[in-house]
């Protein structure tokens, strides 16, 4: 980035990391995950909730913050990079508010063609998330909160260009999720990615 009279600021830095690094955060989510029976899938709705809510209290304190990250990185207008934040703050709510009629549909029990059932929904493992970098924020968040919310163990992949807007929201993970919940990895998907695609349980991804 460069000020109107062509001095060279510096937003921040980021690691370039590798394929081992990669291996590193799989490992890392396949543990935390323990076959379903990690602290985290075994967690109650209710429990997971309430720690994407302490999480999403968190990211509007960095608000302003994220807003100008988006702005100096991307070249979004204010306008824009504030939209970007406060929709992300709104998808993760409604998510949420999601979950919890789902959870009180599943208490109740379905009779159809003479079988009684129940529906339980369980998380599906290690999940890999990636997003494009002309929303960083909001799409990539938009199927990270998901699979969290759901019990999954996830691997948050920054796009090269955009990845600063997650900076100031990493401790947050670290304060709100058991160890190995989400692992963040950095620098180029043409290095790091291929080694995760043969492996992770679902990948999501926006375009």
């Amino acid at each position: 980035m460069f000020t109107q009279d062509g001095q060279r600021v510096e937003l921040g830095e980021y690691p370039m990391m590798s394929v081992q690094d990669s291996l590193d955060a799989l490992d890392s989510a396949q543990k935390a995950f323990g076959k379903g029976m990690g602290v985290w899938p075994q967690m109650s709705v209710k429990e997971r909730i309430q720690c994407v809510e302490k999480y999403v209290a968190g990211m509007k304190a960095h608000r302003d913050e994220i807003v100008n990250i988006l702005m100096w990185e991307i070249c979004k207008s204010k306008a824009d990079a504030t939209k970007e934040v406060d929709r992300t703050i709104d998808y993760i709510n409604d998510t949420i508010k999601e979950l919890k009629n789902l959870e009180n549909q599943s208490t109740h029990f379905f009779h159809e063609g003479g079988v009684l059932a129940q529906i339980r929904r369980v998380p599906m493992g290690v999940v890999l998330c990636l997003g494009p970098f002309n929303y960083p924020f909001n799409e990539t968040y938009t199927t990270l909160f998901p699979a969290i919310l759901m019990g999954n163990c996830v691997i948050l992949k920054t796009p090269r260009t955009g990845c600063m807007c997650h900076i100031p929201t990493l401790d947050l993970f670290k304060e709100c999720f058991p160890p190995g919940v989400v692992n963040v990895i950095h620098g180029s998907g043409r290095e790091t990615l291929p080694p995760l695609m043969e492996k992770v349980s679902c990948l999501l991804i926006f375009f």
